[in-house]
Formats: structure tokens, sequence, C-alpha cells
């Protein structure tokens, strides 16, 4: 619902079970841009992301919503599961 008319969204990763998706009001209308990326890919799109962070062209600020230490894992799921974050991030 976050995607902006004409949008490019980046799947990663393989669903545990199949989803169902209102694809016509969520991607079509949006005129969306949808990417898979498993495989070989996944690896080189770490290292393109890497990059952009690097050279400070990438801000990942407007979706990290938490930041909590690594044995605030149990509490960053519970988070997760009631759908109250964006992104976390732990730090060890």
């Amino acid at each position: 619902e976050a995607l902006t008319k004409g949008g490019r969204v980046s799947l990663v990763g393989l669903f545990g079970e199949n989803i169902n998706l209102e694809a016509n009001s969520l991607l079509v209308f949006k005129a969306a841009r949808v990417y898979g990326i498993s495989g070989r890919k996944i690896f080189s799109t770490w290292w393109k992301v890497r990059e952009l962070l690097e050279k400070g062209k990438l801000n990942l600020e407007p979706i990290i919503t938490h930041e909590l230490p690594l044995e605030d894992f149990e509490k960053a799921m519970e988070l997760i599961e009631r759908g109250e974050c964006g992104k976390i991030l732990l730090k060890p």
C-alpha cells in the first residue's frame, strides 16, 4: 500500500507458503515494477547496496523505526509479529 504510482518493489528471498495478493490495486493500477531477486543476484545486490551505503547515496533512516541491542531479538520479533515497526536495526 505504501508503493507510489510508478514505484518499484524488490522481493528478496522466498515465501514460506503461497500468499494472496491484490495485484490489481497494489501493482497494476499503480504501474509498479516488481523485481524478484534470488540465487546469484542476491549476493551481487548486497554488494551494490553496500557500495551505495558507503558512498552515502542510500538513506535508510526513513524506514528504520527501531534500534535495539542484539540481545533484545525477541522483543524485535514481537514488534514484527504485531506489525508495529518498519525495519529494526539490531546492534551487537
